[in-house]
């Protein structure tokens, strides 16, 4: 409104107020390990009862996976090196003769020769 045009956004006191807060947030976000090891143990207490407490409560198990490398992939067919793209094309030089091993049973774009049906 007209009466409130002239009133600054923020005074100099209250950015005064604001400024240690402001300081605390961004440490806290440049270096959270203070304030993390401040709270941990009361987490792990609440961990503790919540554990001890709760009937039918069981900590979440992570399903790893093992780590897949370059040495552990193995190479199936020569799909790669004749020029096929993989765009569903009957490409003759891969020893199929279009013989409708594409899994999606043609030339509808869908993929390359992977044998897995569908589309």
């Amino acid at each position: 409104s007209a009466a409130n045009a002239d009133m600054p956004d923020l005074r100099w006191r209250e950015g005064l107020l604001m400024a240690p807060f402001l300081a605390a947030i961004v440490f806290m976000g440049i270096y959270p390990k203070p304030v993390i090891d401040r709270i941990e143990p009361a987490v792990d207490a609440v961990i503790a009862h919540v554990e001890d407490n709760v009937a039918g409560f069981a900590e979440p198990v992570a399903h790893v996976q093992p780590r897949v490398g370059p040495e552990d992939l193995v190479v199936v067919g020569n799909h790669g090196s004749s020029g096929d793209d993989g765009s569903g094309g009957d490409d003759s030089s891969d020893g199929d003769q279009g013989s409708g091993d594409h899994g999606s049973g043609g030339d509808d774009g869908s993929g390359g020769d992977h044998g897995e049906g569908g589309g």
